[in-house]
């Protein structure tokens, strides 16, 4: 069965299902050459009788050297969290960097930071 929606019901839609991002941990220190994984959970707010989106996870503008094992990551629909490995290579810059993950569906685009210090 096919819905079709009107762009109100469609703009009620968006308003009701809502996510939140949040990471585990918050700050890793990783050494350049090294890799450490954060693990992205997900909180969803959704409408009786909607089924939850899928939320692709990617790293926002990152500073060069540093980068995400996969370019992008699903977190999928029956899931709640999600593992990240963090690369870094030869190329980053020593110090302390904010990264940005985004989590996009079709409907919205959520972002949660990681403090990141490259030894």
């Amino acid at each position: 069965v096919l819905l079709s929606l009107t762009g109100c019901e469609m703009l009620l839609l968006d308003a009701a299902m809502d996510f939140n991002l949040s990471l585990e941990p918050s700050q890793i220190t990783v050494s350049r050459e090294g890799s450490r994984e954060v693990t992205v959970k997900v909180s969803r707010i959704l409408p009786v009788n909607v089924a939850p989106a899928p939320i692709l996870l990617t790293l926002y503008n990152p500073p060069a050297g540093v980068s995400l094992e996969d370019d992008s990551v699903e977190i999928p629909s029956g899931l709640n969290e999600r593992v990240l490995t963090i690369q870094v290579d030869s190329s980053a810059t020593p110090g302390n960097h904010e990264l940005t993950i985004e989590g996009t569906t079709s409907l919205k685009t959520k972002q949660v930071k990681l403090n990141l210090t490259i030894e």
